[in-house]
């Protein structure tokens, strides 16, 4: 999966926890590859789909700022 938030030079926080609420642990460029852990817990938190990711940054990313890599 990559990132795709379709802002230019956009930034997709990654959260310490599923949620808007949670703490944010770091950042992931517009582009950049990402990897869905594979024993993923995704989380529906207020309609949105939270996808718990491996690499490059652990953590929770809003399933709709990802797309399939080319």
């Amino acid at each position: 999966m990559m990132v795709c938030t379709d802002i230019p030079d956009g930034r997709l926080h990654v959260r310490f926890a599923a949620g808007e609420g949670s703490e944010v642990r770091g950042y992931l460029a517009e582009g950049e590859t990402v990897q869905v852990a594979l024993a993923s817990n995704d989380e529906m938190i207020q309609g949105e789909l939270w996808l718990r990711i491996s690499s490059p940054i652990v953590g929770w990313v809003n399933a709709r700022y990802l797309c399939k890599s080319e």
